[in-house]
């Protein structure tokens, strides 16, 4: 899977359940992990809704990427 801004919330935490601990890390305890709207939420969506800048998002998906890499 390559994550992007673009990446499905859902999607992305279906293949790769460890990435919820680092958007928790960057977007703190949000509710929309577990929120239906998760399988139509972008990873930028979702982060600027809860008021990240687009280089906390980028910094938060370099984190991710960090993770899931083995």
């Amino acid at each position: 899977m390559n994550i992007t801004k673009d990446t499905l919330i859902g999607e992305l935490l279906e293949e790769h359940p460890e990435a919820e601990a680092v958007i928790r890390e960057h977007l703190g305890d949000v509710g929309c992990l577990n929120c239906p709207g998760k399988y139509f939420d972008t990873l930028e969506a979702g982060a600027a809704l809860h008021g990240m800048s687009p280089e906390q998002i980028e910094s938060m998906i370099k984190a991710i990427k960090k993770k899931i890499t083995p």
